[in-house]
C-alpha cells in the first residue's frame, strides 16, 4: 500500500506542469509605463537642445576660421609711420614758457 501512493505520489509529481501566477503573461503597470514615457520625452527634449547647441558651436567655429583668414596681411596692413618731432615753439610773454619747450 505504501508502495502504490508512493508511485502514485512519483507519477503525479512528475506529469504535474509548471506553476503560473499569471494568466496573460503580461504585466501592465500604468504608472511605470507613465514614467517611462515621460523620460523618454524628456530624452527628446536633450536630444532637440543637444542639436541646437551643436549647430551654434559648429557656426562658432566657422566663424573664427573666418576671422582667421581674414588678419593674413595684419603686420603690413597697420604698420604706420610715426611722425618725426618738430621742434616746438610758444611765445615765453610771462618768462615760464621757455624752460617748457626747450
Amino acid at each position: 500500500m505504501k508502495q502504490k501512493a508512493l508511485r502514485l505520489m512519483l507519477v503525479l509529481g512528475l506529469s504535474a506542469g509548471t506553476a503560473s501566477a499569471q494568466f496573460g503573461g503580461v504585466v501592465y503597470d500604468p504608472t511605470n509605463y507613465h514614467n517611462a514615457v515621460l523620460r523618454y520625452f524628456q530624452l527628446q527634449q536633450q536630444l532637440l537642445q543637444l542639436r541646437a547647441s551643436y549647430a551654434q558651436l559648429v557656426a562658432q567655429y566657422n566663424l573664427a576660421i573666418r576671422m582667421a583668414k581674414n588678419i593674413q596681411n595684419m603686420p603690413s596692413r597697420y604698420r604706420a609711420f610715426f611722425s618725426q618731432w618738430r621742434n616746438t615753439a610758444a611765445r615765453d610773454v610771462y618768462g615760464n614758457t621757455g624752460a617748457w619747450t626747450r
